[in-house]
Formats: structure tokens, C-alpha cells, sequence
């Protein structure tokens, strides 16, 4: 396990945050201490001068939650470390990250410099023009949404809207980029985050090969998928996952992404016809029959680069296998494939 796990157990956050990487996508199962080990870091590099942050969520309720006691993403550090981080409202969907006292008058009050700010992905709007030249980390928790919860439109666009609003042009500038820290649990392969950064089938591979991380050639992006923590093997002793389902033991303690095998099948090429191909993935149609089958046979007429301009086109001419998906007329070869697929369609 080497460098990404402490002797203790708990993920090593040191070595995850200090990635040269200015994107790092941190999955695991629940209750590893990945959350409680970045917030902690980023409070302690706020106070030292290292830069604040912005602590980011998917939707505006999630992070005015944060004014509560039980929905402060700091209260267990507060009471581990002797502190009192405590959120403050900005505005109508942005709260102010302070040390926090009691002041004269007997209310709890700022006590010192701010640490951080909160925000959500859906506050796009409300945050473009801030000056955030002195925040340096955007920590996303949560990053993977709950098989229940619904994404936003275009979610992995309005991330990287909201990264270039914080970073602005300081890599022109000759200064260090913001980090973006992506923390999440094993909830949905099919997230917009692993489809926008094609990270689909390398994490496949990873997980299947017990692999933790994954950089890409440039080094700008970093992919660590945290398997067999030792904090998740004690966790199996406890009373919930002795009396809990082996599915949401696989979720919660093995970091197993939720797999929805129903459209998942083998056919024989030779009763299809070839229609196109998108990136590496061919589409088919049955000879006799309303069935179509993509799958990884792709070929070289009629195809489609489902990068920019050539994704609009596919769209465009076959954005009817969006409802033939749902009216269960797609069949694929594999999950990853169905995946990558609904990413095209733009159903991610």
C-alpha cells in the first residue's frame, strides 16, 4: 500500500495533497478518514499563511448545512483538536469558514483571519467576478452523487467554470495553479467527473488490477481509488456491517461502484448492421428486429470523434438513442461501454 496509507491505517493526506497534480480525484469507501484528513490539512495550511479554500458541494442546501452543528464539515476536528471552525453566512449560498469566539456581547463571533469559504457547483452564477486570488485549494466533497441524488446539468462544464473562476490566469501570471481536490465514495462509476476526463475504463482497470493510482501523461490530472483500507477491514467487525447486505457492504466497505448489469449482453455481429462509430464504440442495428447493440467493435466509415465538434454532430443525427435507451431498445457488450455511451449522449 506504500505511501497512500499511514501506519495507523487512515489515508496518508500529506502525500495525496502535496500531488503535483493540479486535479486529484480521491475515492474510497465510507468512513476512511480521506474527509476528516483534507479538512483538517486545509485548516491547518489556511492558519499557517498556505493559502485558504473553498470548501464545494453539488447543490446550495448541502452547503448551508454547514452552519449547523451536525452539518459543520469541521465539527469532529473541533472537538479532536480543541478548535472551533465554525460557518458564518456570506450570502444566500456562501458561508465564511472562521476560528470562532465568544464575544462581548456574548455571541459567538469571527475570532481571527478567514480560513475558507463554502459554496456550492449550483451558486455558479451568483459566485463569477469574486476575487478568490487568495484561496489556493478547492476541496469537492462528495464529488460522486448518491445513486439517488441528481446531478446538475452539464455538471463537469460548471466545475471547470467554477475552477477557472477561482484559479483565473495565475499559471500567466507565473504563480502555482489551484488544486482541486475531488473527494468522494464509491457510489457511481458513472459520475460526470470519470466520463469528462475519459477516466472510465482506466478505473476499471485500476479497481480489477488493485491499482490506486492512476496520473496522466501531461501529470496535470491524478486518480487514486483507495482499496483494501486497513480502517475498512476493522470497519467489517462492527455491528452494521455484520447485519447489513453483502451489496451495501460492497459499496460502503470494498469501494465498490454501484453496477446496474440489466442491459448488459453477447450478441452476434453477423445479425446487425453497422450504423457508426463514436470514439471507440460501434453502434449496430438488427437486421429483423428493434434492437440495438454498441459494443467495443468499432470501425473506421462513418466515424465520430466525441471530442468538440464531432460529438455535436453524432448528437445531432442519433440523439433519438437517448429514448431508445430508456424504452430499453440498447443492448451493450459491457457496463463500461454503456457507460462511456451514456457520456456521449450526454445522460451523465
Amino acid at each position: 500500500m506504500g505511501k497512500l496509507y499511514l501506519d495507523n491505517g487512515y489515508p496518508n493526506i500529506d502525500y495525496i495533497w502535496d500531488s503535483a497534480s493540479n486535479f486529484v480525484t480521491v475515492t474510497s469507501s465510507r468512513g476512511t478518514g480521506k474527509t476528516y484528513g483534507v479538512a483538517k490539512r486545509a485548516v491547518e495550511t489556511a492558519r499557517n499563511g498556505g493559502g485558504k479554500f473553498v470548501w464545494l458541494r453539488r447543490w446550495g442546501t448541502q452547503i448551508l448545512k454547514a452552519r449547523t452543528p451536525v452539518g459543520n464539515p469541521f465539527a469532529r476536528l473541533n472537538k479532536d483538536m480543541g478548535w472551533n471552525v465554525q460557518a458564518f453566512s456570506l450570502s444566500a449560498d456562501m458561508v465564511a469558514f472562521y476560528e470562532a469566539a465568544q464575544n462581548k456581547r456574548g455571541k459567538i463571533a469571527p475570532d481571527g483571519a478567514l480560513l475558507g469559504v463554502g459554496t456550492s457547483l449550483s451558486a455558479l452564477a451568483n459566485v463569477r467576478g469574486m476575487d478568490f486570488s487568495g484561496f489556493d485549494t478547492i476541496v469537492f466533497d462528495e464529488y460522486i452523487p448518491l445513486t439517488t441524488e441528481r446531478t446538475l446539468a452539464n455538471e463537469f462544464t460548471a466545475f471547470l467554470d467554477f475552477y477557472e473562476t477561482v484559479n483565473r490566469n495565475r499559471e500567466l501570471q507565473g504563480l502555482a495553479p489551484v488544486k482541486a481536490l475531488l473527494l468522494g465514495n464509491a457510489n457511481q462509476l458513472a459520475n460526470p467527473y470519470y466520463i469528462g476526463w475519459d477516466f472510465m475504463s482506466t478505473a476499471i482497470k485500476m479497481i480489477r488490477g488493485k491499482q490506486m493510482i492512476y496520473r496522466t501523461p501531461d501529470g496535470s490530472r491524478a486518480m487514486i481509488i483507495l482499496q483494501d483500507s486497513p480502517i475498512s477491514r476493522r470497519k467489517r467487525q462492527t455491528g452494521l456491517y455484520k447485519n447489513a447486505p453483502q451489496d451495501f457492504i460492497e459499496m460502503a466497505i470494498n469501494n465498490a461502484f454501484y453496477v446496474d448489469p440489466t442491459r448488459v449482453a453477447s450478441r452476434p455481429l453477423i445479425e446487425f448492421d453497422y450504423l457508426c462509430t463514436i470514439g471507440t464504440i460501434g453502434m449496430y442495428r438488427h437486421k429483423s428486429r428493434r434492437e440495438f447493440y454498441i459494443c467495443r467493435a468499432a470501425q473506421k466509415t462513418r466515424a465520430y470523434d466525441p471530442q468538440g465538434f464531432g460529438l455535436e454532430q453524432w448528437r445531432k443525427r442519433y440523439g433519438l438513442m437517448k429514448t431508445l435507451y430508456f424504452e430499453n431498445y440498447l443492448t451493450f457488450d459491457s457496463y463500461d461501454t454503456e457507460l462511456i455511451f451514456r457520456g456521449y449522449l450526454g445522460m451523465i
